[in-house]
């Protein structure tokens, strides 16, 4: 993979996790995705949730798991070329946001982090679409 999609992919993780903690940190009704990553990682580890959300190991390992894994994610935008980045951004982004909205409930995570309330669900939409938007328009300005 090109270091310019790397590059492009982890600047719109990043944008999706500093929105996240602005959020989270000034509205009620934000999703939170940090906590849907938390029950995720303990599902898979088997450390009671309680417990795992108590942990700052668990919740900077999810955190930085995300960061990785999104941007990996928004990497993709490389794939449609330069000048199709912006839009191809903007379309993983849109599934992304779908995904975080849609997919909670079928692997038994608590919906309510990212579907508790409408605005709650636009603000996880949005948060991905942003991130996609952000990495096609890097790459695009990025790439050679």
């Amino acid at each position: 993979m090109k270091t310019a999609a790397i590059g492009a992919g982890l600047a719109g993780s990043i944008i999706v996790t500093a929105i996240h903690q602005l959020l989270k940190n000034t509205r009620a009704d934000a999703p939170r995705m940090d906590l849907l990553g938390v029950q995720s990682l303990s599902k898979i580890t088997g450390i009671p949730f309680k417990e795992a959300r108590q942990s700052s190991v668990v919740y900077y390992s999810t955190m930085a798991a995300d960061v990785v894994v999104n941007g990996l994610y928004y990497a993709l935008v490389a794939i449609a070329g330069k000048k199709k980045a912006i839009a191809s951004g903007t379309i993983l982004g849109a599934a992304a946001g779908a995904g975080a909205i849609l997919l909670p409930g079928k692997f038994g995570l608590n919906v309510a982090y990212s579907n508790r309330t409408t605005q709650t669900k636009l603000m996880a939409f949005g948060l991905y679409l942003v991130g996609g938007t952000i990495a096609g328009a890097v790459y695009r300005c990025g790439s050679k």
